[in-house]
Order: structure tokens, then C-alpha cells, then sequence
């Protein structure tokens, strides 16, 4: 993992588990630290929201041009017999072109992308589904969890020990240390929040059944 001498995984158990850290900690944090690291390249490469705005419109219009051609009796009279190229089944294609067009409109307009009167969506961040957990969300997820496993409860959203343990194990997965204002703990609350979505559910319990078969396994 990148970083990595900036805020070991060694840190990171530090902060989670103070007095001392579960033998079976370090083991868990590397598993779930590749994935995020994994998960924060990808999100790293995603279009920015105004970039995937123009690229859908532009594939909307690109459609509607192909059905105008398609409506266009000279424009097919010359290319069919000069191509020798037949489309079979033309009424279909422009079916299936309208609902494409119409798919690229619906997602431009969407709420992760654009604002209700049809502007960029504001704010930082890259094009993200609405399902997607951002990879910061996923690194309080993991620590959240982690903390439950080890302590026996989850943080508080504003915890300043659970805040320090999620920046060290994001810097430890290659992030940059950006946060909102001049302390980069300063945020993470709001991935906390977002971290206890029930759409995380299911994310949770893979978290928590991991550490309790390091425990198991440790314990032999």
C-alpha cells in the first residue's frame, strides 16, 4: 500500500486498540486495507461530474442525429445500396436508439450530476453512482467496524481518537491528507454518517464476520 511509511497499519492498530492491540488486528487491517486502496484508485479515475454531463448529452444527440438520418428517405436510398451494408431491422434500431437517448438525458440530468435546475452538481468529488459508498466512507466503514470488534462498540460520529484512526489507515491506503480546514481529522463525521447507511449493511457484517474468524483463528 502506498503511504505506507507516512501511517503504518501499525498506527492504525495504535489508535483503534491503545492499551493493547488484538494479535489478530494487524491481519485484518491489511485484507481490508487492500481493498480500499483498490477502491480509492478506481474512484481516483472516475469523469468528473461535468465531464460525464457532456458525455451523455453528447451521446444524446449523437442518437437523435442517427434517428434523423434514418427519417431522412435520400440519405437511406443512398447509403443502403452504396455500403452493401442492410440493417434488418430498422424500425427496431430506431426503438432501441430513442430509449438510449432517452436513458443519456434522464442520467445527465441526474441528482449525482447535475443540480435541480439543470447546472453542474456543486461540491468536490468525481461522477459517482448513487449507490457507490465514496472510498473515504469506506475507510470510516472499515474503522467503524474494526473499533466495534475491538472495543465492543461503534465510535461516536465526532470521536477524536476514532477521527485520527481513520485518517492514519487512509494515508496507510495511499490517500492524500486533505481535510476540511487545517486539520485533516476535521470531517470525517460525515463519512462516519454516511458509513452507518443501510445500504452498508451488508458491508458492516462482512467487516465484523472477518474479524471474528481472526479471532477464532488466532485463538487456536
Amino acid at each position: 500500500m502506498k503511504n505506507a511509511s507516512i501511517s503504518t497499519l501499525t498506527d492504525v492498530a495504535r489508535h483503534i486498540a491503545p492499551n493493547k492491540a488484538p494479535i489478530w488486528l494487524p491481519d485484518l487491517l491489511r485484507v481490508w486495507g487492500d481493498r480500499l486502496a483498490k477502491d480509492r484508485e478506481i474512484q481516483e479515475k472516475l469523469p468528473s461530474k461535468a465531464h460525464l454531463k457532456k458525455r451523455l448529452l453528447e451521446a444524446k444527440n449523437a442518437a437523435k442525429l442517427i434517428i434523423e438520418v434514418i427519417n431522412d428517405p435520400m440519405t437511406m436510398i443512398f447509403m443502403d445500396p452504396e455500403s452493401n451494408i442492410s440493417i434488418k431491422n430498422i424500425v427496431q434500431f430506431e426503438i432501441d436508439l430513442n430509449i438510449f437517448a432517452d436513458a443519456a438525458e434522464h442520467a445527465a440530468a441526474g441528482p449525482m450530476i447535475s443540480e435541480a435546475k439543470g447546472g453542474i452538481k456543486k461540491g468536490r468529488g468525481k461522477a459517482m453512482l448513487s449507490t457507490t459508498l465514496s472510498a473515504k466512507a469506506f475507510c470510516a466503514l472499515i474503522v467503524a467496524e474494526i473499533w466495534l470488534a475491538v472495543r465492543r462498540r461503534r465510535p461516536a460520529l465526532r470521536n477524536r481518537e476514532a477521527s485520527t484512526a481513520a485518517q492514519a489507515f487512509w494515508l496507510a491506503c495511499g490517500g492524500t491528507s486533505k481535510g476540511w480546514g487545517s486539520d485533516p481529522r476535521t470531517g470525517w463525521s460525515y463519512h462516519f454518517r454516511e458509513a452507518r447507511s443501510a445500504s452498508t449493511r451488508l458491508l458492516r457484517a462482512e467487516v465484523r464476520q472477518h474479524a471474528t474468524e481472526l479471532r477464532a483463528h488466532y485463538s487456536r
